[in-house]
């Protein structure tokens, strides 16, 4: 066999083995509940609580619930679900970079129809299981913060994901808009590894070089 015959087999290889694949967002319906492929929750509700960063309290009664996986629950059970109390606790690190001043907490409740409030991702993690699927993959960038990953590929144990963040920016009266793709790293128990920088990309926006002219004018 050549020396070029075999490199391309071991090119070919490579690509079949670690091949980049699509991932949908959380709010996209592509996901089902079993795609998560968790083994012992029947459903799992991210809220975000509003509080006063001096006190660490509630400012409403109310929250929001940016993602909920859940199946077959009980109408007495998800009752006792709703009125759970959250823990505002400063040790709180889910979605941690916001710049609102809220606090995540996960909610879940488990096969025996128990219930369990964290704030913490290393508790969120131990409970969802190993990271086995592109579904649980998406959920564990959104714990991070991070936005949600547009390709994955799976590397033995570990994902390379790639996810991309947009910005603006000016320089000498000129409008750009700013593209990042960054290359995170995570392994099975979704443990964010590494993140690095892939790819950037600058396009000049004329139409915002100029402050526009005021559309209402006073007499």
């Amino acid at each position: 066999m050549s020396l070029n015959k075999f490199i391309f087999i071991l090119l070919f290889i490579s690509t079949q083995l670690f091949s980049w694949n699509k991932l949908y967002s959380l709010n996209s319906n592509k996901y089902s509940f079993q795609d998560f492929g968790f083994n012992d929750i029947n459903c799992l509700e991210l809220r975000s609580y509003p509080i006063n960063p001096s006190t660490r309290k509630q400012i409403t009664d109310r929250w929001t619930v940016p993602i909920s996986i859940c199946e077959d629950v009980k109408d007495d059970i998800f009752k006792r679900f709703q009125n759970i109390k959250p823990n505002l606790s400063c040790k709180g690190n889910i979605r941690k970079n916001q710049i609102l001043p809220v606090v995540l907490n996960a909610m879940t409740i488990d096969k025996n129809g128990k219930i369990w409030s964290m704030n913490e991702i290393e508790d969120v993690l131990g409970f969802i299981g190993d990271i086995n699927t592109p579904a649980k993959l998406q959920l564990v960038l959104w714990l991070y913060g991070e936005n949600e990953g547009s390709y994955y590929q799976k590397k033995f144990n570990d994902y390379e994901v790639m996810v991309k963040y947009k910005t603006s920016s000016k320089s000498h009266n000129k409008s750009y808009l700013n593209t990042f793709v960054y290359k995170l790293t995570i392994n099975k128990y979704g443990k964010l590894l590494n993140k690095k920088l892939f790819k950037h990309n600058k396009v000049h926006t004329p139409y915002f070089d100029k402050p526009r002219n005021n559309l209402y004018t006073s007499n």
